[in-house]
């Protein structure tokens, strides 16, 4: 989403009316691109601002805006404590996230975003969703959970840019799950698809005449110590030796439904350590496929072994040279009939760059 400065400070005057930053407040918005948004949005608050991207270009560029910045991909390679935040930021993915996800949509992305960044949201902790109108009931699953959940449409000169269309916020605070308020939020959302996208500002409450009171995040005393942990390995690094390895074609050949080789995640992606599933397009954890229900665990190893082709010059010093070696492991319990099965790469699979 690429707002100009214009669009993007009218954007954040009208946020900030709804959203009381103080100073400290820690503001994390993931897939930051070069931090433009999230500057303009805190400008004068004294909120502190965590960006990242997996882009190295936007992340020197963010360094400039931005308090912190972490140059990963958000949702594989790196891991957040929770109850850090007092706001996250949620818009719609860059194109250099969407390059990194080949067989995800855009809305895909967006939900796994909001699923996985909510718990580093302290109780009281607020979410900023900036989106598109017509994805909102594609992401009631995402969003029903929220309470005081708000859906404001921005004014119709903006709603009508070509370069953001639609542009809608979705607001909503961190607490206790209820059954209700779910209910309540999924009927609310689902209700948005019988609007044309033509009378949404006409007719669903304007980000610029917000009239309800603001959402207050929690203080900056009541917020954990901020602590991450990133991946070293990324996952579409890790996709040629995923691909070759005995352990990929023979969790397919397990799970295989005639005319039908696809797996549906059915949770978030946890501590993504699970680099085998991830470039299967599988989430670690609860899997369900044509009926059954499979538990998945497993695992990339990676160790250094001395190097077999390597010799050293006749007249030069013996150095011993290592390459990387890779070694997967798979765990998969059938939840059906209890039957449990282990999967191993008993070779190595190759190294990072996909050579053998």
């Amino acid at each position: 989403m690429e707002l100009s400065s214009k669009t993007a400070r009218e954007l954040a005057a009208w946020l900030k009316a709804c959203v009381r930053l103080t100073p400290g407040t820690r503001v994390i918005h993931p897939d930051c691109q070069d931090g433009t948004l999230l500057a303009t949005l805190t400008e004068s608050t004294g909120a502190e601002t965590v960006g990242i991207t997996a882009n190295p270009d936007d992340a020197e560029q963010a360094r400039r805006h931005l308090n912190t910045v972490h140059c990963c991909h958000p949702l594989h390679e790196i891991l957040i404590s929770a109850r850090c935040g007092g706001v996250i930021v949620i818009t719609p993915p860059s194109r250099s996230l969407l390059e990194t996800e080949h067989e995800a949509t855009e809305v895909d992305l967006v939900s796994r975003m909001v699923l996985r960044y909510q718990r580093c949201l302290q109780q009281g902790g607020v979410l900023v969703l900036i989106t598109h109108f017509d994805w909102i009931p594609a992401l009631t699953s995402a969003l029903a959970p929220w309470h005081r959940l708000t859906v404001l449409v921005t004014p119709p000169h903006v709603f009508k840019l070509p370069q953001c269309p639609g542009l809608t916020i979705v607001l909503g605070q961190k607490g206790e799950r209820t059954t209700e308020a779910a209910r309540t939020n999924r009927h609310l959302l689902q209700s948005l698809q019988s609007i044309p996208p033509a009378e949404a500002p006409h007719v669903l409450p304007r980000l610029d005449t917000y009239g309800g009171g603001p959402f207050s995040p929690p203080t900056a005393e009541k917020l954990e110590p901020l602590t991450v942990r990133t991946s070293p390995t990324s996952p579409t690094a890790m996709w040629d030796i995923v691909r070759r390895s005995p352990c990929f074609s023979r969790f397919h050949e397990l799970t295989r439904i005639p005319e039908r080789n696809t797996v549906e995640s059915l949770l978030p992606p946890k501590k993504g350590h699970l680099a085998l599933l991830l470039a299967a397009g599988v989430i670690d954890g609860e899997v369900k496929k044509g009926g059954r229900r499979l538990l998945v665990k497993g695992r990339v190893r990676k160790s250094e072994v001395p190097d077999p082709d390597h010799t050293s010059p006749p007249d030069g010093p013996d150095q011993m040279k290592v390459k990387d070696h890779y070694h997967m492991v798979m765990t998969v319990l059938d939840l059906s009939s209890g039957e449990l099965h282990e999967l191993r790469s008993e070779e190595d699979t190759g190294n990072a760059d996909g050579n053998r």
